[in-house]
């Protein structure tokens, strides 16, 4: 038998991306985002100025694009599952009670819904929803490479403030 030819640097280095956990915070800075229809898609939008805390393993960055608000996950490992918890407040027009729904999209040539997330309100309402994905393809869709963005959809037009996300991986 040899001697592993590995410095303990290269060992902590294989050792901090498999188990250190990836964990970004983002929040928006840019004030309220108009529901100007009810029971129409509106794009999650985060401008990740308002905060921006990262830990992580040194090889991953940036995982939210503020460009383009979606996660972006192309240099990721293949780690199976990757955790949003989505924050906003949404304030309807009027003080009627409705139905939200948070819809988890793949961005792809043509977007697919992977999961939605219903939710009731009557006026003003705080929330926080937990969202899970798949990075792998096996599920029929590509969430790594294609990247994943939130829409909202409200039975009235509102205002969305406060919004935020944590990402994870489990």
């Amino acid at each position: 038998m040899g001697q592993l030819t590995f410095t303990t640097a290269e060992i902590e280095s294989v050792l901090d991306g498999r188990y250190n956990s990836f964990r970004q915070d983002v929040g928006d800075s840019a004030g309220a985002q108009t529901i100007t229809s009810s029971d129409t898609r509106y794009k999650l939008t985060i401008d990740a100025l308002g905060r921006n805390s990262i830990t992580a393993p040194a090889y991953l960055t940036d995982r939210w694009d503020a460009t383009n608000n979606k996660i972006a996950l192309p240099n990721e490992l293949d780690h199976p599952v990757y955790v949003g918890d989505i924050s906003f407040t949404f304030t309807p027009n009027t003080s009627s009670a409705g139905v939200g729904v948070l819809h988890v999209v793949i961005d792809d040539d043509t977007p697919k819904t992977i999961r939605s997330y219903p939710f009731d309100y009557k006026g003003a309402v705080a929330l926080n929803i937990l969202t899970t994905w798949y990075l792998g393809t096996e599920a029929g869709y590509n969430a790594k490479d294609d990247g994943v963005y939130f829409d909202l959809e409200f039975d009235d037009s509102g205002s969305i403030n406060n919004k935020g996300a944590v990402i994870y991986r489990t």
